[in-house]
């Protein structure tokens, strides 16, 4: 991955190592004896563009390395509080640490690029087996596996 870093301008969102800690062991261990599982993942966190915390907007679209986009939003508690900026939704803790061919944003977890259809993923949460009833029964299930979008589940 250096030879590929060599040259150009990129932008790196860094996990802390406490956001490494927090893997799961099977993860962790999948990410240190597999190579390409490894590459992948470091991919996910590179994106060949400067990106700057001033220039985000809601929805965002970076397009990482491995070809998979990096979703940036901004939030804001009040007029007066400072933004909080997410990649993945997770939180930049440092943001925007100039380096001479890019920044590094320094972010509280591992990005895992998002894996299943909205459906699949409901199915894979015991705690909404009710809401996924519901969408069995209102026929909306195989609308959610095959458009984009967001679902507000209770």
């Amino acid at each position: 991955l250096d030879s590929d870093l060599i040259s150009g301008y990129y932008s790196m969102f860094v996990p802390t190592n406490a956001a490494f800690a927090a893997l799961p062991s099977q993860l962790q261990a999948l990410v240190q004896s597999n190579q390409t599982a490894m590459r992948g993942l470091l991919e996910y966190h590179v994106v060949d563009a400067l990106y700057r915390t001033q220039d985000s907007f809601n929805n965002l679209q970076l397009s990482a390395l491995n070809n998979r986009s990096i979703r940036i939003n901004v939030y804001y508690r009040d007029q007066q509080s400072r933004a909080v900026v997410t990649a993945e939704g997770r939180r930049l803790e440092g943001a925007d640490i100039a380096a001479t061919n890019g920044y590094l944003h320094l972010v509280d977890a591992v990005l895992l690029p998002p894996s299943g259809d909205l459906y699949h993923l409901i199915l894979t949460k015991p705690d909404l087996s009710v809401f996924r009833q519901l969408l069995d029964l209102g026929g909306v299930s195989k609308e959610i596996q095959v458009h984009e979008g967001t679902v507000m589940a209770p």
